[in-house]
């Protein structure tokens, strides 16, 4: 996603998270530069800067067995071009970090499986009528190409529903959007008011 999803939460001198070490969690975020780390690293902030990256790790550490986080992410972004299964930049990148990382996973032994996707993302759609208007269908192409891509049957996917006090033109047509995609199976909206 967008800078939600890069992590705009500062927290200097980060506690310990008390996340299981099972948790492993590969990233690429761009803010003013790139940062991505080089393998599989313990779940935890990135120089202090987090997202739900670590609250998804402490609520899912009880699972049975090790669970993998993957973050691609970059701020100011929107969903309509950059994130656009037909040639968006960051959708290309999306899916050729997440192969990399999901060939590490196998190198390292390890049988992957992926069973959803958190998706921080919308606010650069509310800014004109045409894409705020068909986000709806801009979100359930992006969600059934990364299930295609990755031969999945399913992909629960939660996304969090544009805040009511989001400062855009479009934010009623957005939420309107976004509210019509929790309808459909396998959407799960997260509100934020």
């Amino acid at each position: 996603g967008q800078s939600n999803g890069v992590g705009n939460a500062y927290v200097p001198q980060a506690p310990e998270w008390g996340i299981n070490q099972d948790s492993i969690y590969q990233y690429w975020i761009t803010q003013a530069s790139t940062v991505e780390s080089s393998n599989w690293v313990p779940l935890s902030d990135v120089d202090n800067y987090f997202s739900v990256e670590l609250s998804f790790g402490l609520s899912t550490q009880n699972n049975r067995g090790p669970i993998g986080v993957i973050k691609v992410a970059q701020n100011s972004t929107n969903l309509h071009e950059d994130w656009n299964p037909d040639g968006g930049n960051l959708y290309n990148t999306f899916i050729s970090k997440t192969t990399r990382y999901l060939d590490q996973l196998e190198d390292m032994g390890y049988i992957w499986n992926i069973k959803g996707m958190l998706w921080l993302q919308c606010e650069g759609d509310a800014a004109e009528l045409g894409p705020a208007s068909s986000y709806k269908n801009n979100l359930l192409n992006f969600r059934d190409a990364i299930k295609n891509r990755f031969g999945l049957e399913k992909l629960p996917f939660a996304y969090y529903q544009a805040h009511i006090d989001l400062d855009r033109p479009y934010t009623d047509n957005i939420r309107h959007q976004q509210f019509l995609a929790s309808l459909e199976p396998d959407m799960h909206m997260i509100n934020m008011d």
